[in-house]
């Protein structure tokens, strides 16, 4: 058996007895009202927890196949899943302040258990995943552009990379102007980005790269991430800034032969929060 099905494999099987254990652990609960907020949770749990392992099934290549489209969706329903979750969890914390102390450490121990596994089925969909670009243009539309091509023009200066009025109007060289845009869309994306960053006692660590493609009408449509935090909660975070900010942006696109053309673009993200 190939290793990237055993490992799938072995997903299903810890999931499975996973589940079993819910029981045992709602029946060591000492206080009824916790015992019922603690069955919801385990329930949205579930749901999560089977989202996340139908999305980590490969194929008989043993790769995840997909449309950036599609890889949207999951990213969008990824974000849901987790808020969901989150929510029960702050049902709970509720009653940490008050007798329920002797059982802290255990539920505890299933939130951080729990995250750890969707954590694990996450990265095994990343490293297996395959992207194909559907949505980023109109039938009528040239396609977008492969990264090596457009290194090659851009070296060959036949590319106009694109840019944003804010870069365009201080009357940059070629060269200047398109590290103003990489300026430009870093710091813009790390704004939107800080959005959805929670108040933490912890530092939070974030350093990752997603490919997304500015179309031929300067519209920004995520694609995938080409290198994950290793932290399904990070990763959201940047991917709620990135939607964030291309939702409200629009770029002038890149130009070959006095025609608009959509590109890829990579952006790596690294920031650094200090934990209060």
């Amino acid at each position: 058996m190939p290793i990237k099905f055993f490992k799938f494999f072995f997903l299903l099987f810890s999931l499975s007895v996973w589940s079993q254990n819910n029981e045992n652990i709602v029946n060591q609960l000492k206080y009824e009202d916790l015992k019922i907020d603690f069955q919801v949770y385990l329930n949205q749990e579930q749901k999560t927890l089977e989202f996340f392992q139908s999305q980590a099934i490969p194929n008989k290549e043993g790769s995840i196949e997909l449309t950036n489209e599609q890889n949207i969706v999951y990213y969008d329903q990824a974000v849901i899943e987790c808020k969901a979750l989150a929510k029960c969890k702050m049902k709970i914390y509720q009653y940490y302040d008050q007798k329920y102390t002797e059982d802290k450490a255990l539920v505890l121990k299933r939130f951080n258990d729990t995250d750890k596994k969707i954590n694990e089925m996450y990265i095994t969909r990343f490293k297996l995943l395959k992207t194909k670009i559907s949505n980023a243009l109109k039938p009528e539309k040239a396609d977008v552009l492969p990264s090596d091509v457009c290194q090659r023009l851009y070296e060959s200066k036949e590319l106009l990379q694109p840019t944003h009025d804010t870069c365009k109007n201080l009357g940059l060289s070629i060269e200047d102007e398109t590290k103003c845009f990489a300026n430009y869309l870093r710091n813009n994306v790390g704004k939107h980005i800080q959005k959805f960053i929670g108040e933490s006692e912890e530092t939070i660590d974030i350093s990752n790269m997603f490919q997304f493609v500015i179309d031929n009408e300067g519209n920004l449509i995520f694609d995938k991430f080409t290198r994950s935090c290793g932290n399904l909660e990070y990763d959201l975070v940047v991917y709620r800034g990135f939607k964030s900010f291309a939702s409200t942006t629009i770029f002038c696109p890149a130009k070959h032969k006095d025609k608009n053309v959509a590109i890829f673009y990579n952006l790596p993200i690294r920031m650094v929060v200090q934990g209060e």
